[in-house]
């Protein structure tokens, strides 16, 4: 990050008074005071992470031992984004970023769908449900909080970024690799298929472009939006999956076709003929949520009104409350 973004929060020291100055001193106020405002403080009894520059958002302390923390030791290097502390990583490349103090955004950030399909993706990547459980003892992840800035800043640049010098706006990396991805889902294109699209147009845009050469590159791109999935060996004839009790069978039970393909001097591990990718529902749902688009009607039978009178979805009619009602003396 570069510019006046927080810089108070590396100017502990008045270089003339020697004294803790008064923008730090302003600055670290205002941090315990958003960190305090936010639930993890708040059903926590105070406590929350510390990013002075030993803890490192690694322990998680009472607030004042934090305040004691950041004044003897400092802010953590590069900790311009309370991530840790519930503020939501959307932001332009450069110094724009969300302003808790209720001023406009610094930056200029232009809007399109795929940096917003970033936002949302990180927007709670890091978040205290992660690493604080429920018993209360905390445990670090296994993959550095940093990385985390790092994934988000590199998708950020590939939606942004044009695909090459004087290409329509909007056409962009990341544009393109979602682009891919989609029709290798609509059109069960093999990931030959997608390693040859993805040659082809490396060879024929302009030098220098910035599209992925290969299916991996693209799926490697892509999967760092977050979205988890799990991938299950499956029958090259469709009869059957090998999943749980038939996790380890080598043949399908129906047709006896085999599972694995056979080993190449070029692979050491097993590849199976054929397999299936399965988004958990729960991840789906989470997702969902991310977005304030599809936030908003996920919600909207809890928060609509309807008027009086007047019927706009069956949930709406008295028959919907009754059918809730047995459903639940059902379950």
């Amino acid at each position: 990050m570069s510019g006046n973004f927080r810089e108070w929060m590396y100017k502990r020291i008045d270089e003339e008074t020697r004294n803790f100055s008064e923008e730090f001193k302003t600055g670290v106020d205002q941090f315990m005071a958003f960190a305090n405002s936010q639930p993890l403080a708040q059903s926590n009894g105070g406590k929350f992470f510390c990013p002075c520059s030993v803890c490192k958002n690694d322990k998680f302390l009472p607030g004042t031992r934090i305040w004691n923390h950041l004044y003897s030791r400092g802010f953590m290097p590069d900790y311009y984004v309370w991530y840790k502390h519930g503020e939501e990583i959307n932001m332009d490349i450069g110094t724009s970023y969300v302003d808790i103090s209720g001023n406009e955004e610094v930056g200029n950030v232009v809007e399109d769908r795929y940096v917003d399909m970033v936002n949302d993706a990180f927007r709670y990547n890091v978040s205290f449900d992660d690493n604080y459980h429920q018993d209360g003892s905390y445990q670090n992840v296994e993959e550095p909080v940093r990385n985390y800035s790092k994934k988000f800043y590199n998708l950020l640049e590939g939606a942004k970024n044009p695909l090459y010098d004087g290409c329509r706006e909007g056409h962009s990396q990341l544009s393109l690799a979602a682009r891919l991805m989609q029709n290798k889902a609509d059109h069960n294109m093999s990931e030959k298929l997608v390693d040859s699209f993805c040659e082809i147009l490396s060879e024929y845009l302009p030098e220098g472009n910035q599209s992925t050469g290969s299916h991996y590159e693209t799926e490697k791109l892509m999967r760092n939006l977050g979205l988890p999935y799990h991938t299950i060996d499956v029958c090259i004839n469709n009869c059957m999956i090998f999943w749980k009790d038939d996790e380890k069978e080598n043949k399908c039970l129906f047709c006896g076709a085999k599972r694995w393909k056979p080993k190449d001097d070029r692979r050491r591990s097993k590849v199976p003929y054929s397999r299936m990718w399965y988004l958990p529902i729960g991840d789906r749902l989470k997702r969902m949520y991310q977005s304030e688009k599809t936030a908003a009607a996920m919600r909207w039978h809890a928060e609509h009104q309807s008027k009086e009178g007047e019927m706009c979805h069956p949930s709406d009619a008295a028959e919907w409350r009754y059918f809730q009602a047995h459903t639940k003396k059902t379950l």
